[in-house]
């Protein structure tokens, strides 16, 4: 009778081992819509929104009809202090829809926000180890066209990961194991190689004037774009030089393939719109140029020009002084001498106001100069004549 009652409780331990470690694995339910969803699918399930109580994998398979696209997509979570705990999703299909986990009513509930037209899937499950998984928690599930509910609480979004190892080949292209991407070709020589077509970047919303490239290197001396010619000459290069997040200036060209920190850029433009040729200082100069510039036709707009010499109140000075003024100071009155031109630079607009007054009051010289002249001509005229007529008495 002992050995009876001892062999009944082994087993009796024995059966309890089992259906602890048993595992959970079958269909739990499928869904079949003949139209298109006006909300999504909410697949009500039998799991407790309860802590510890499951870590369920849900494997979700089908066929969106209306994007002609298969649908494989592998759910876990666990539930801990009250909130679903580290969801994740990842999806082995060609669809992606947005997946939010909910508690309704203490039960887990899995929406899936896809108006897919012909949507039907099957769902089946995976579980072992915890309390909560046991068969009556997967008996009864239900997939309905409604939204998650309005009462329910601890919503979240389920973020996706995929993850692949090696090399993985796509169709005309791969992103290899070293972590280089190739499109067009499967060999790629650099981090992303791009053959057989262009790249084309589009607005994405944030940038409401333009595309905003971000070039983002830890270390080096600046951040740049460079289109080489050969190996080792000279690059276009068109980039950002500063430091941490304040800018120096913006340039084109510079550097040399062989020697990409040499800082020598053709062109700078300051933040605060100044730009240097030849210079990466153009100081307060709207444009500053270190060199000669070549051009057909320049066109300067002045104010206050020289006319006002013409005017009757004008004192013009004497030849006198303009005399006595140069013998002390070896240039003219009002224009600037070689050593300030040389150390401050020329206004081109304002010098020629000056020389076009120094021309006007040299103008204004010579008609008195000619006036002079006229009334010695007359006076000279009449003492010929008074000559004349003397010699002929």
């Amino acid at each position: 009778m002992k050995k009876i009652l001892l062999f009944c409780c082994c087993l009796l331990a024995l059966m309890q081992t089992y259906a602890q470690t048993k595992v959970l694995d079958y269909d739990v339910t499928s869904f079949n819509f003949d139209g298109t969803l006006v909300n999504g699918a909410k697949i009500k399930t039998n799991l407790p929104f309860t802590d510890g109580s499951q870590m369920p994998t849900i494997i979700i398979e089908g066929y969106a009809y209306g994007s002609s696209s298969p649908i494989g997509l592998i759910l876990t979570y666990y539930i801990y202090g009250g909130v679903f705990y580290q969801p994740l999703v990842s999806s082995f299909g060609a669809v992606t829809p947005p997946i939010y986990l909910a508690n309704e009513g203490g039960k887990v509930v899995i929406f899936i926000e896809r108006k897919e037209f012909h949507l039907r899937f099957n769902v089946r499950a995976f579980a072992q180890g915890r309390v909560g998984d046991v068969q009556a928690n997967y008996d009864g599930w239900a997939v309905v066209d409604e939204s998650i509910s309005a009462s329910a609480t601890g919503k979240v979004l389920v973020p996706y990961r995929n993850r692949f190892a090696g090399d993985v080949f796509l169709t005309g292209g791969v992103w290899n194991k070293d972590s280089k991407v190739g499109i067009g070709t499967t060999s790629p020589s650099a981090q992303l190689n791009v053959q057989g077509g262009a790249i084309r970047l589009s607005n994405p919303g944030g940038y409401p004037y333009g595309m905003n490239i971000d070039v983002d290197y830890p270390s080096g001396w600046a951040r740049e774009f460079s289109i080489s010619h050969g190996s080792t000459g000279k690059m276009f290069s068109v980039g950002a030089f500063g430091s941490g997040n304040t800018l120096t200036y913006g340039y084109i060209g510079g550097n040399t393939t062989a020697d990409a920190a040499q800082d020598a850029p053709w062109m700078v433009f300051k933040p605060d719109g100044n730009v240097g040729i030849g210079t990466v200082t153009p100081g307060a100069y709207k444009l500053a140029v270190k060199g000669t510039i070549g051009a057909q036709k320049v066109k300067v707009t002045q104010q206050g020009w020289a006319d006002f010499v013409f005017q009757p109140g004008y004192q013009l000075p004497s030849l006198y002084e303009i005399e006595k003024y140069i013998k002390a100071n070896r240039h003219l009155p009002g224009i600037p001498t070689a050593a300030e031109v040389e150390k401050e630079g020329l206004d081109l607009g304002e010098m020629d106001k000056k020389l076009l007054q120094k021309i006007e009051e040299q103008t204004l010289y010579l008609i008195e100069l000619n006036k002079k002249i006229d009334a010695l001509q007359q006076k000279n005229a009449l003492l010929q004549g008074q000559v004349d007529s003397l010699s002929n008495k």
